[in-house]
């Protein structure tokens, strides 16, 4: 039971709210507090999952008051089982909850129980998520201080720490907040770009569909209205990557408003407006009303633009969008409806020429204007100047279009000042990268020329005796062999690393997950390199807390990665040192830990260990061999398992990398998945040992 529920949580905890389904989460909740009801002997680890999911579910139906009941639940059940990872679940929940209720005092506890539990475990996906949504609950009360600011900036420091499918979610959020909040929609674009690489890396179709959709509406607050449409209509025409029935309602909206400003496509508007209220039925009752409220504001716009709508039936459909939306302002998903349903009310009143009520209302939508995009601004002041010129109020008039040029103003100098400052960093950015790039190469030349000339200079000396007798000769070949062997294969590791850090580049890098027992597959591992650990006559302990333990991998994924760091720990440990392979349970993750005591990583190299063709000893004459490249796969196929890889900072002497691996069984039917057999890879492990060797 304990893996359903596993599995249930994962697959809700970092979704997106508008890819749920909203009758299976009730239908959730429903199964599992009968299960509860129902008094039976359920362990205590059981009732701490069982409440985690049915508060996960509830806040997804918005629930607030019943999701925060089964989160503090859970909490009394982590805190008895000692499992920590929850504990800062359950805070970092409760203190969402708590700022949404207005208990800002129990709001600032648990936000700083979650942040020292999650600082304190390197848990950098959920301090992200805990930082979003102090972020997204700040900035929809209107406070943009330097704090949240801060935790802006935290939160982008920590997606360079980490990389999973919720990474690709965090970007997309950030590029919201900095194009409705923010009115940076160039940066904005540039995020959702970031979220769309890694939502195509780690295949999220529907989130894919979702961050085409804010680069599209991107698109659209920067004018640019072609670029942002032709998204929108590939999005609903698409017959493989299907919205979800509120996507595509959401996406219809926007295409209608789209229509309607640029006064395109007239005739698809009551198409559009038709399907929208034939699918109401199948929406969430909170989304079906919000919805109206955005029919009922496209009515009006199209009414203003067709003339052909009574002032009383405009006024009508408008005063019941904004009673829907003054009830569910607070949740109310659809951005710009409180300047929207102003201007929509001084637009009706100046078409039926009351411009002192019209003036009225622009005003109002002016006071909103300021929290949304500069274009919003000078929009309300043009519709101002409007109503003064039909007043004869030329004086005000001529007042309002002067700040409509002196905002368009500031704008050309900001954004000439951005334009600068962005080809100022790019080109930084490409002096940096030309750096790495020559150094790489430096180093690829080193380490292709040197087996080569090994090779060339062990095929010279064999034909230089090639015409002796065949006992001389075979001498000589025995002799050489095992060096041309040896560095064929390290030219072969290196390839092979260079194909795969492209693959993994560009999406193409494919895993073959099983269910498979971990300790097994590590303890075989790590026995299948012990000739080359007797060869520096080092002494290597495997230990395991746990016996045996399935879970969703790809085992020769995982022989790739701990090959890679095995070879390291053994390359890097001088004759006769120490290695440690240890397995234990952390929460809710299977720990993995390869640690020796060997020369360890200097300080100043520990931040960038695992980045792309960074080595400990980038010298031309270092002693151990090396392309830079190894960490950098291990990190990324680690976090295609939805795992972390880390160096434990801490440890004085020697290095350990430790490995979070999530202790979740694959879903897929059992015949399909089961996988009783690991085989090591011979060649592959000759290879990647090739280079442990020191150069004399």
């Amino acid at each position: 039971m304990i893996n359903t529920l596993k599995n249930l949580i994962s697959s809700l905890e970092y979704s997106y709210s508008l890819t749920l389904d909203m009758n299976f989460l009730t239908t959730t909740v429903t199964k599992y507090e009968n299960l509860i009801d129902e008094e039976n002997t359920s362990s205590l680890e059981e009732l701490m999952y069982i409440h985690y999911l049915i508060a996960l579910c509830d806040d997804n139906l918005r629930n607030n008051d019943k999701s925060l009941h089964h989160f503090n639940l859970c909490l009394y059940y982590s805190i008895i089982t000692n499992n920590e990872t929850y504990i800062g679940k359950c805070y970092l929940y409760a203190s969402k909850l708590y700022f949404i209720l207005s208990d800002l005092d129990e709001y600032v506890y648990c936000f700083n129980k979650a942040e020292k539990i999650f600082t304190s475990n390197n848990n950098y996906c959920d301090l992200s998520k805990l930082y979003i949504y102090t972020i997204l609950h700040n900035l929809r009360l209107g406070i943009c201080t330097s704090k949240v600011f801060g935790f802006i900036a935290k939160t982008l420091n920590l997606l360079t720490l980490y990389e999973n499918e919720f990474s690709a979610q965090t970007y997309m959020i950030l590029g919201s907040v900095y194009a409705i909040y923010l009115k940076d929609n160039y940066y904005a674009i540039e995020l959702y770009k970031k979220a769309l690489f890694l939502a195509n890396k780690y295949n999220l179709v529907t989130l894919k569909i979702m961050i085409n959709y804010f680069i599209a509406t991107g698109y659209i607050d920067l004018n640019r209205n072609n670029e942002g449409c032709k998204i929108l209509e590939n999005l609903l025409s698409d017959t493989v990557a299907v919205p979800p029935i509120t996507m595509k309602c959401v996406f219809t909206l926007e295409l209608l408003n789209l229509y309607i400003t640029t006064e395109s496509n007239i005739d698809y508007i009551g198409k559009g407006i038709d399907f929208i209220q034939e699918n109401l039925i199948l929406l969430p009752q909170l989304d079906r009303l919000q919805f109206i409220s955005q029919l009922l504001i496209i009515k009006c716009r199209l009414g203003l633009l067709l003339n052909n709508q009574s002032i009383d039936t405009l006024l009508n459909w408008i005063t019941k969008s904004n009673e829907i939306y003054t009830v569910y302002k607070t949740s109310y998903r659809f951005s710009h409806a409180d300047y929207t349903i102003n201007c929509l009310f001084g637009d009706i009143y100046y078409e039926f020429e009351d411009y002192l009520n019209a003036l009225e209302y622009h005003k109002l939508a002016l006071e909103f204007s300021s929290m949304y995009e500069s274009k919003y601004v000078i929009y309300a002041h043009q519709k101002i100047a409007k109503d003064y010129a039909a007043l004869n109020n030329y004086k005000e008039a001529f007042i309002n279009m002067e700040k409509v040029d002196k905002i368009r103003s500031t704008i050309q100098h900001v954004n000439l000042l951005d334009n600068y400052t962005k080809v100022y960093k790019e080109y930084e950015d490409f002096k940096e990268n030309e750096e790495t790039k020559n150094q790489f190469f430096a180093n690829l030349s080193h380490e292709l020329k040197t087996p080569i000339n090994i090779i060339y200079s062990s095929i010279q000396l064999l034909n230089m005796f090639k015409d002796t007798n065949d006992d001389k000769f075979k001498g000589y070949y025995g002799k050489h062999e095992k060096s041309v062997t040896h560095n064929c294969l390290r030219i072969l590791k290196l390839i092979d690393n260079l194909i795969d850090t492209t693959k993994i580049d560009s999406g193409s890098f494919n895993l073959t997950f099983v269910n498979y027992d971990i300790v097994k597959l590590i303890e075989d591992i790590t026995l299948s390199t012990l000739p080359y650990i007797e060869i520096k006559k080092l002494n290597i302990i495997f230990d395991t807390e746990i016996e045996q333990l399935e879970i969703k991998c790809d085992p020769y994924a995982i022989e790739r990665i701990m090959l890679n760091l095995l070879s390291n720990a053994i390359k890097f440990t001088n004759n006769g040192g120490n290695i440690n392979v240890i397995i234990s349970l952390k929460d809710t993750n299977v720990c993995i830990k390869v640690n020796d005591d060997g020369i360890g990583i200097p300080p100043s190299m520990r931040d960038q260990i695992f980045d792309k063709f960074i080595q400990v000893d980038n010298a031309l004459n270092r002693k151990k061999e090396g392309s830079g490249i190894g960490l950098s796969l291990v990190k990324s196929i680690v976090e295609l398992h939805n795992g972390r890889v880390y160096l434990n900072s801490t440890r004085m002497r020697g290095s350990e990398f430790i490995i979070l691996l999530p202790n979740v069984k694959s879903m897929e039917p059992y015949d399909k998945i089961i996988c009783n057999t690991y085989v090591p890879n011979t060649s592959k492990i000759s290879a990647e040992f090739s280079d442990i060797y020191e150069l004399n």
